[in-house]
């Protein structure tokens, strides 16, 4: 999982870079949710902050009125840093349990939206962090103008936060937002595509190298088009093998792959040939672990049966065979009644993406496949113990 921090001074554009975050696939924990969380009626927190500030801080509803709060910080430091006092430990926690979570379901980026990350907290604790930046001047009009702040409050709230120079020396990623939101959004998606592959690489072993054997061009595009395009990005080396030409497709040189060009419902499972062939693409691409199609993938084609009983005479062949993953049909009963694990990779980053065309006829558009999936990709291991490629997380609700 890498662990991605957002931050940025005040009207830079930070929650805007941050809901795109979300949407391209990351889980977002937003600091100002979590504060907001933290202060509901009832909690230690509004209590210890009604006992330091006083009661008149809260709505004759309980709720905490934030505008008389927040002026209150920006006109005292000593109460700004009691408040801080007060509510960042349990911010801090409740984000700890978050992450804890997000790290046991297998996401893969995780990017916390934390206006104060410079200000209260250690920067080196995250893998990678973004800044958001925009010249003071700019950032003084938009408080003006959208947030209808006058020019004393605009004063003390920038005056609350670090100087930008010196949270610009400490980040890894600086997007300026000196112009229009759709020159955010590309200077978004540009750093989105790094923090992709880093998280792709980082969560995946080093030197790896992936042979997916399919019956049709359709089962790769339909089961596993991000699980592909995640290990492209992470640097594996992908091959595919395809016992059909699919002529609904078209074709690219993009990954390396293989055919054998038989006819679709017309394979045989003693056909010698075709298990050569296979035998052959395992020798050729020395695979650290093989995808294949579960015998009743894609509404149980009987080709899918021949395919997975030509790869496991194969592999049983061979005195190290590498581990065999079978790619599930996107339906909630892969979760039961099967043998070895069902588990999955999430892939909702490249839920987006179009995955490349590869020669036996593969192309790519998952969104609507991954999205009823929570944009995870389901697979099976009968016998195998270890992790497609170190970070398959088993579905709690298999067995």
């Amino acid at each position: 999982m890498l662990n991605v921090g957002l931050t940025g001074n005040v009207a830079s554009g930070k929650s805007t870079v941050s809901r795109h975050f979300a949407r391209w696939g990351a889980t977002l924990l937003d600091a100002d949710a979590l504060v907001r969380d933290a202060q509901l009626p009832g909690s230690p927190v509004l209590s210890a902050i009604a006992a330091r500030f006083g009661a008149a801080l809260l709505r004759e509803d309980g709720t905490l009125d934030r505008s008389q709060l927040r002026n209150l910080m920006l006109a005292d430091d000593r109460a700004r840093a009691d408040l801080n006092e007060i509510v960042h430990p349990a911010v801090q926690q409740r984000r700890a349990e978050l992450l804890a979570a997000a790290r046991t379901r297998g996401d893969l980026i995780v990017v916390n939206d934390i206006p104060l990350l410079f200000e209260v907290l250690d920067p080196t604790a995250f893998d990678l962090v973004v800044l958001v930046d925009a010249p003071e001047d700019l950032r003084r009009q938009r408080l003006t103008r959208l947030r209808s702040m006058n020019p004393d409050e605009t004063d003390r709230l920038i005056r609350s936060q670090l100087p930008t120079e010196v949270k610009r020396e400490r980040s890894h990623v600086i997007l300026d937002n000196a112009a229009d939101l759709p020159s955010l959004e590309r200077a978004a998606r540009s750093a989105w595509a790094g923090i992709r592959r880093t998280a792709a690489a980082t969560a995946t072993t080093p030197g790896a190298r992936l042979l997916v054997i399919v019956a049709h061009g359709d089962d790769a595009r339909i089961l596993l088009p991000g699980t592909l395009q995640r290990y492209r990005d992470a640097g594996v080396h992908v091959t595919l093998w395809c016992a059909t030409d699919d002529p609904r497709t078209d074709q690219s040189a993009d990954v390396p792959g293989m055919r054998i060009d038989r006819r679709w419902g017309e394979l045989e499972a003693d056909d010698q040939e075709a298990m050569a062939a296979i035998a052959n693409a395992v020798t050729m691409s020395r695979p650290t672990a093989v995808i294949g199609v579960a015998p009743d993938g894609s509404n149980g084609h009987p080709d899918h049966r021949v395919v997975a009983h030509w790869t496991a005479t194969v592999l049983q062949s061979i005195a190290d065979p590498p581990p065999v993953y079978q790619a599930l049909p996107p339906t909630p009963r892969v979760l039961t009644d099967r043998s070895g694990i069902a588990a999955a990779l999430d892939v909702r980053p490249w839920r987006s993406e179009s995955a490349p065309v590869a020669p036996c006829g593969l192309t790519v558009d998952h969104e609507a496949v991954s999205a009823p999936w929570n944009g995870r990709e389901w697979f099976t291991a009968p016998g195998v113990t270890g992790s497609l490629l170190t970070d398959l997380i088993p579905h709690p609700q298999a067995g």
